[in-house]
């Protein structure tokens, strides 16, 4: 019996991927298709800035981060892995998102031996990067 080559695998992955979309109702496709767009200008608004930094043209500053933050909790809190009432609800994903801040604010960075630790205003740019998320996500759902 002959080894199986990498080509083979990828073809057969990528129709069992064909008839798995083919399944999917339309409905879930516009949400999938609308997750990726998503997360890919994330990605890319990520990679721009990290090179814009790496080049001195822009600085990787405080509240970018914090921003980035706020928006990237907000995304894992509409993940599969939250409990649905909690994900689906504006409320429930703000109190995860809060609480993640919350946490990782006043346990993490003073385990750290952060010298900024405990600040308030890292807080609220994370719940500005949240609602920004929020508000970006509930502008392209809109036209369902």
């Amino acid at each position: 019996m002959e080894p199986m080559s990498p080509l083979h695998f990828l073809r057969q992955g990528l129709r069992s991927a064909a008839s798995k979309w083919q399944r999917l109702s339309d409905a879930d496709k516009q949400a999938l298709k609308r997750t990726v767009i998503l997360v890919a200008l994330l990605i890319s608004a990520t990679s721009l800035t990290a090179q814009q930094a790496r080049q001195n043209l822009w600085t990787w500053n405080s509240w970018s981060k914090e921003i980035a933050a706020g928006a990237g909790a907000d995304l894992l809190a509409r993940g599969p892995w939250i409990a649905q009432s909690w994900r689906q609800s504006f409320g429930g994903r703000l109190a995860i998102s809060m609480s993640l801040s919350l946490v990782y604010e006043y346990v993490v960075e003073p385990l750290n031996h952060e010298t900024n630790a405990a600040r308030w205003e890292d807080v609220v740019q994370r719940a500005t990067g949240t609602l920004l998320t929020e508000g970006v996500v509930r502008l392209l759902t809109r036209h369902k």
